[in-house]
């Protein structure tokens, strides 16, 4: 198991600053449900997985008024040799949303900005991984082909 922290300070226009804490915890995890279910993503991807990881994130953030707000959220992550990505499951299955390959801008998929800020399943993944969502040259926001492409070990464009 792995275990890796990290705080994040965020101030707003006004004189009021929050800070972050992020832990995030990976522990080995096998495939093999998502092989029984031949998601459409495992069909592109499962030949490639290397290993598997079970990603846990304790989001902590401290308020100036010392108030303190905890969230917690798992995931299930996957590596190929190209990078690792992270598994939504929903109601009828599971997707790959979100990819971060060895070189290159990370990648991710459905996402949509509410009050100025991207809201979306995948979002806390990649503020894990200490990706800011919102950042033009570092992560792009693309179709589910792409990232089962690169995640693949194919070429894109």
């Amino acid at each position: 198991m792995e275990t890796l922290t990290f705080t994040e300070t965020r101030k707003t226009k006004v004189a009021s600053t929050w800070t972050t804490s992020y832990i995030v915890t990976r522990e080995p995890a096998s495939p093999s449900k998502y092989r029984m279910e031949r998601a459409r993503w495992f069909d592109y991807v499962g030949d490639h997985i290397t290993a598997s990881n079970k990603v846990k994130v304790t989001r902590v953030t401290s308020y100036p008024s010392g108030h303190q707000d905890r969230d917690e959220e798992t995931y299930f992550e996957v590596i190929t040799p190209t990078g690792k990505g992270k598994v939504t499951d929903f109601q009828g299955g599971s997707e790959l949303e979100a990819f971060i390959p060895n070189t290159g801008k990370a990648l991710i998929t459905g996402c949509w900005k509410k009050y100025g800020k991207y809201r979306g399943h995948s979002v806390g993944y990649m503020r894990a991984n200490r990706l800011n969502v919102d950042s033009k040259a570092k992560v792009e926001h693309t179709c589910p082909a792409k990232i089962y492409a690169i995640a693949s070990g194919k070429g894109w464009g």
